[in-house]
């Protein structure tokens, strides 16, 4: 008996850590996925360069992997969680802002605004 407790413990031991790096394996792929829809949907809208597209995408991987640290990070403080997301999307406005040209960032910021509208109804 003490053979078989011994044997399910050492697997349940060595075998969560491989669970563990399987989850973080999924999360980074849903990730990259959720990057490159939204890249694709900027570079659509907006009508991107090669250049341009490279750089939001690697702009928007910086920021959706910040908001996730930071929903992880302040989930017990929903205030500061708000403001701390918003001082994300201001800097991730700026710099995209940076990267895009006048009327692809009205042609941006026109997008987003439809998608609110539509989101708010």
């Amino acid at each position: 008996m003490k053979k078989i407790y011994t044997t399910a413990c050492l697997l349940l031991t060595l075998g969560a850590p491989v669970l563990l790096a399987q989850n973080v394996v999924a999360n980074e792929a849903a990730l990259h996925s959720r990057v490159t829809s939204l890249s694709r949907r900027i570079a659509e809208t907006a009508k991107l360069s090669e250049g341009q597209y490279v750089r939001v995408k690697r702009l928007n991987l910086v920021m959706m992997s910040e908001m996730e640290t930071i929903k992880a990070r302040f989930a017990a403080e929903p205030v500061k969680m708000d403001e701390q997301l918003a001082e994300l999307q201001a800097r991730y406005d700026w710099d995209l802002a940076a990267v895009l040209q006048p009327r692809q960032l009205a042609a941006y910021n026109e997008a987003k605004i439809s998608t609110v509208a539509v989101n708010a109804q």
